[in-house]
Order: C-alpha cells, then structure tokens, then sequence
C-alpha cells in the first residue's frame, strides 16, 4: 500500500511540474510577440524614409530631400545632407536640359558668343541659393541611433525668387540701354558706348542664370523684353561701333629680359570719333592677349587710358620676337559684331625677349602616375628651355614641380557622377648643395573624370607654366646664382 501510494505522489508530482511547464511556456509564448509588437509600433519609419517621397508634397510642387545623420551633430548633418539631395537634382535637371538651342534663346542676334557659357552656368548652378529649403519632416530612430531628416523646397516659391533676379537684371539693362540712346541721339557718342558697355556688362549674369532657369522650369521659359534685350544693346552699340576706336599710346617696340618687365607699360586709348573730333571713352575693359594667353586686362580711366606691365616672356614668340594684343572687352556681342569691332578696337605691340642661359636639373614628385610625371617634366623641359634653361642632371640648380591635388566636387553628369580635383604643382627653385629654395611659384589647374586617377592626370595635363609667378620665380634664381 505504501508503494503505490508514494507511486502515485510521484505521479501527482510529476504531473504538476509538466502543467506548470506549460504554463509558463505559454504565458513566455503570449508575451513575446507584444514585446515585439509594441517595439516596432514605436519605431516604425515613415515611408519617405526609404521612398524619398510624402504625399503632402507632391512631385509636382516640390523637390524631396532625405538626410541621415548619427551622434552629437545628428540634425545638422541630415539637414545638410538632404539639402545636397535637392541641389543634386536640380543640378542634374539643368545638366540634362541644358542645349546649345536653349543657350542661344537669349534673344541675341546672330551667333551668340558661348565661350565659357558652360562654365558660367556651372558656376550659378554651385552658388545656387537654397535659402528657401524648409524641413518637412523628422524621424528619430531609437533602434539605429539615427536621425533622419526630410527637407522640401517649393517650387513656384524657388521660381517666383528666380525670375525676381532676372527681372532685376532686365531692369538695370534697360536703364542704361534707355541712357544710351538718349545720349546718341543727342550726339554725345562717348558717352552713349560707354552706357552700352555698362548695360553689357550688367547682362553679363544674365545669360547662365536665364539657362538655369529655363533648364529647371522649361515650360515656363523666361524670355528678356525685346526693348532690354542683348539683342537691343547689340542693334544700338551696332550703329556706333564704327566710331570707336583703340589707338597705342606708348610701349611698342621695346626689348626685355625675360621675368622682367618691359621699360615702358604698354598703354592704350579707347576714344569715340566723331565729325573729326576725338572723345574719350571711360569704363572700357580692355584685354591684353600675349598669343592665345590673357596677360592681362585694364579699365580705361577718364581720359579713356589703359595700360599693363608686361613681364617678358618667350612664348608664343618667333626668333624671340613677339607680340601684344590689346583689344576691347566685347565678349558678350556676337561673333559678327566682335569681328566687326576688331578691325578699329584692336591694337599690336612688338617685343623682343632676351635670353639669359642658365644651368639646371628639373624633376617632379607627388601624386600622379609616373607616365604624368615623366609627361609633365616633358613639358616643363620645353617651357623652360625656351626661358633660357640648359637641363643638365646634377646641376647646382634644381627645378622641382611637387604636385598636389584635393576633390573639389562630384560633379553630376547624365553619364553619371564625375570627380573634379583641384591640381596644384608648386615650383621650386633650390640649390642643390644646401637645399635651400630661392624662389618658388604655384600653378593649378582642373581635371575632370569618373576615375579619381585620371581626374588627377587630367589636371596634371592642364597644367600651364607660362604666368608670371613663374617668370618672376626664374628671375629670382637666376639673380641668386
């Protein structure tokens, strides 16, 4: 009896542990997937996390921006991030959209000058103001530790701000263009050009912004009034064009050593004639081109003068004799018109360059390829050697060009994103027995690609030696010899 009543405990035993098993595991069972529930309830993201879309701005009438950011400075970054989403949208839309055809819809007449447009335009593109960028919205994630942002711009509140700059700018024309005929018609022809030439160059922005205005809102185009258009300064500078003129005041014919400066500065005078009688002009830009190189440029005083010191140099010269070419500032007029202006506002002046020979190594170090290097000190083996330099290895004077470069941007283009470094050689001018450099200059130039490498080899090509940092570099060296 005793057996089976201490059998049938153990039963009774056994029996209510299992239950109580089960019942625990059924209570562990019930709980968990409300713990879990509950958790991503909380943190749940809101669609236009992922999507970069939200209903309450629609595509249609606004531009989307999603940031992510994490730590002390979680905001700041998201917001900074997503306002680089928009601006990286807008910057492909104007890339996308941006036409020699829509280039020309300036209203000029005749073959519209675009040297440089392209630039110009990107140069709006990347100081664009975002001011108007707000933030839509904000999700804090607790799980990731993260902060994301969604900032939104307004696109009839960015246009109507567009079109306020442009109208601006029309506005400013109009006036001078409105001073410029008055004073024409009255006979004052100095003073009606340089009115001109002033509303020439208040358009001057006009162009790249009326491109990226048009690229981003194509089917509302803005268009310049007829009567404060380019077009109108070309018709009303047109007529007036054979009556200016650039005369050479002083500096021709001069001979100098090259790096330094020629004895005289080379001086012009850009004058109005009319019935025989000679009226300065005031205000003109005048360049100053050595060859296909800008040396230099001036603005015409009062009495209509203009001038450069010239550091003589032997590029683009022939037998060491060269040339000077001073010319008006049109570059906003046609091709026509500028052709047409060159034949009175253009003037040369003859140099002769002296050459001192002197003695050196030249080598090149830093980033890039060998093949760009050994490329580069080709070029500056040529460079130099027309400044008078004799390459002999383990010369006391040693050339160096230590070359450095640093992205400035991710460019994007509709053939994907491109990398633009900033390349820069510095070039020294050191003894070789102590080391010490006597004189240094930099150059920089840009290169452009999809491969961080070739961006670089590509700025390291573009490289140019002819300015006169470098001339005054090989005047100082060759003086401390």
């Amino acid at each position: 009896m005793k057996r089976i009543l201490q059998k049938t405990f153990s039963l009774l035993l056994t029996a209510l542990v299992i239950h109580l098993s089960l019942s625990c595991a059924s209570q562990t069972t019930a709980l968990a997937p409300l713990q879990v529930v509950a958790t991503a309830e909380a943190q749940v993201p809101p669609a236009w996390v992922s999507s970069g879309k939200d209903s309450r701005f629609p595509d249609d009438a606004y531009w989307l921006g999603v940031g992510s950011g994490r730590g002390g400075r979680a905001l700041e970054n998201a917001r900074d991030q997503a306002r680089n989403a928009i601006a990286k949208q807008l910057k492909m839309t104007v890339s996308s959209s941006t036409t020699l055809s829509e280039m020309s819809s300036s209203g000029t007449s005749g073959n519209f000058n675009i040297t440089n447009l392209q630039e110009r335009i990107q140069v709006v593109v990347d100081k664009m103001d975002l001011s108007l960028i707000t933030q839509g919205d904000e999700f804090v994630s607790k799980v990731k530790g993260t902060t994301d942002v969604l900032m939104v711009l307004e696109k009839a509140a960015f246009m109507k701000k567009l079109r306020t700059e442009l109208d601006e700018i029309v506005a400013g024309a109009r006036t001078k263009i409105s001073a410029a005929e008055s004073n024409a018609t009255s006979g004052n022809i100095a003073s009606a050009v340089g009115q001109y030439i002033d509303a020439l160059n208040a358009y001057e922005p006009f162009t790249p912004k009326q491109v990226f205005y048009n690229g981003i809102f194509p089917g509302n185009a803005y268009q310049a009034p007829q009567d404060a258009s380019l077009a109108a300064i070309e018709t009303g500078l047109g007529k007036l064009l054979s009556k200016v003129y650039l005369r050479k005041s002083a500096g021709d014919k001069q001979t100098g050593e090259v790096g330094r400066a020629l004895e005289q500065p080379l001086r012009v005078k850009a004058v109005a004639v009319d019935a025989g009688k000679e009226t300065p002009i005031r205000g003109v830009t005048v360049l100053f081109m050595n060859g296909e190189r800008e040396v230099g440029s001036s603005v015409t005083d009062e009495t209509g003068t203009a001038s450069l010191i010239f550091l003589t140099t032997t590029e683009g010269t022939v037998s060491n004799r060269g040339k000077v070419t001073a010319l008006i500032d049109f570059t906003e007029l046609s091709n026509r018109l500028r052709q047409e202006a060159a034949k009175t506002t253009s003037v040369s002046f003859d140099y002769t360059a002296k050459v001192s020979p002197f003695t050196c190594d030249i080598t090149v170090q830093g980033v890039g390829s060998d093949a760009a290097k050994v490329k580069l000190m080709k070029r500056m083996v040529a460079y130099f050697q027309k400044q008078g330099a004799v390459i002999k290895s383990g010369a006391p004077l040693v050339i160096t060009a230590t070359v450095t470069s640093t992205e400035a941007a991710r460019v994007q283009s509709p053939n994907g994103e491109l990398i633009l470094q900033d390349v820069s050689a510095l070039v020294s001018f050191a003894n070789r027995a102590s080391g010490e450099v006597v004189s240094s200059a930099t150059v920089s130039a840009k290169g452009l690609d999809k491969s961080e490498t070739v961006s670089v080899e590509k700025g390291m090509e573009n490289l140019q030696f002819d300015s006169n940092a470098i001339l005054e570099a090989i005047l100082s060296a060759k003086g401390s010899r």
